[in-house]
């Protein structure tokens, strides 16, 4: 038996053993290298979407009303914000400018034009109506003239007749001696001066009948004439009072600023006049409003990289701002065109863009033109933002690795030798 103070056997270790054992080692390697290879043919053979994204506003497909300034001076006030859903008539920018005198003058020239076009037209039916009464009393006593006239004319006919009977039978009896001539004599001339009396009742009825022609014909043209007038008394009338509301619409309340409404219902898209103090001259755009009712569609901004990979057809997840892709999910479109140059280096809809998104533009159609929330659809609005993120293609995991060598690959070369126009140096 060993005791406490006996040595040891000389072949038991005083510690575990630090080195595992072979078949350990050999199982380890075996487990990283399958890792290796299956990371390896998981990268080569896995392919994912390759995206190019871009921040993207919701337009009008056949764009936006432009509101300029209809008189140069400086811009007061500005009443309106990117994006603000406004009805027609509201007040976007007040302007104020030395021209209003001009203006309110030229207001108080169409007053004074469109009140005396009414007072004319007043007038002229007044005179109207007085003459249409004149002319139906002389109307009713030509009638009755002429009615008279033929009257006496059928009388005169009749007792002509009678007369040239009596004057006949007594020429016939002076003939044989029954009657003296002296009677017979006097009853012919009695039939000729029915005879002149007939003719002049007879021209007395024609001229009757013509003079009441020419009234009734003079009373058509004088109705004809009065509409006319009355025409262009209202057309004047009209369009004084249409330039008087667009110049009210313009002029504020304190008669010394200019204002600029909105020209429809709708959403202000953009805005080229953000402060006040801006100079701007007649006819500058201050902003555009886009009219509601319209078609939308999805104006992205692009960068000069994604540009070349971008084209037609191809699909888009879009992103919106308004509808968080968390919990409304993410919405889709196409590529319906891309612009072949740059629109300026801006981004869409005032947007301020990034070094990388240098103003290329694209539209995409987008698949819905609502979004169900809590059961309701809210409609997608003019103005709306969001990021879009167009598919290009897919590619390898293992492609991304090789970015860095082909970077560091291009870092390290040379600029390619080219000849001398001049030949070998000696």
């Amino acid at each position: 038996m060993n005791t406490a103070d006996s040595p040891a056997f000389e072949g038991d270790a005083p510690f575990l053993e630090t080195d595992p054992p072979h078949w350990a080692a050999r199982g380890l390697s075996s487990v990283l290298i399958a890792l290796f290879f299956t990371a390896l043919v998981v990268a080569t053979l896995v392919r994912v979407p390759e995206t190019v994204s871009g921040t993207f506003t919701i337009v009008p497909e056949r764009g936006a009303d432009p509101v300029r300034a209809a008189r140069e001076g400086t811009v007061a006030a500005v009443h309106a914000v990117e994006g603000q859903v406004l009805a027609k008539g509201a007040t976007l920018f007040v302007i104020r400018s030395q021209a209003v005198g001009d203006l309110t003058a030229e207001m108080r020239g169409l007053e004074v034009q469109q009140s005396g076009a009414e007072q004319r037209a007043s007038n002229a039916r007044a005179e109207y109506e007085s003459q249409r009464r004149a002319d139906e009393l002389e109307l009713r006593r030509l009638e009755a003239k002429l009615a008279s006239l033929d009257r006496t004319t059928a009388l005169k006919r009749k007792q002509l007749a009678v007369a040239r009977d009596i004057a006949d039978r007594s020429k016939r009896g002076e003939q044989q001696g029954v009657v003296v001539g002296f009677d017979a004599d006097k009853l012919v001339l009695d039939a000729d001066r029915l005879d002149a009396e007939l003719e002049a009742a007879a021209a007395d009825r024609e001229d009757t009948r013509m003079t009441l022609a020419k009234l009734r014909q003079d009373t058509l043209t004088r109705g004809v004439q009065h509409r006319e007038l009355l025409r262009s008394l209202d057309q004047e009338r009209e369009i004084a009072r249409m330039r008087l509301e667009s110049m009210r619409g313009q002029v504020s309340a304190n008669g010394g600023d200019l204002i600029v409404a909105s020209p429809c219902d709708g959403t202000v898209l953009r805005l080229m006049v953000t402060m006040a103090g801006a100079v701007v001259q007649a006819g500058d755009a201050l902003g555009e409003v886009a009219c509601a009712g319209q078609p939308l569609q999805v104006e992205m901004s692009l960068g000069q990289q994604a540009v070349p990979r971008v084209r037609p057809g191809q699909s888009a997840k879009l992103l919106y701002d308004a509808f968080p892709y968390q919990r409304f999910g993410v919405r889709f479109g196409q590529v319906r065109w891309v612009g072949p140059a740059s629109a300026g280096g801006t981004a869409p809809s005032g947007v301020a863009a990034s070094a990388d998104e240098s103003g290329f533009r694209a539209f995409i159609d987008p698949a819905d033109s609502a979004i169900i929330v809590a059961g309701e659809r809210r409609p997608l609005l003019v103005g709306m933002r969001g990021r879009a993120r167009v598919v290009i293609g897919r590619r390898s995991l293992i492609s991304f690795a090789f970015e860095p060598i082909r970077a560091l690959r291009e870092n390290l070369a040379g600029t390619p030798a080219h000849k001398s126009a001049e030949g070998p140096p000696p």
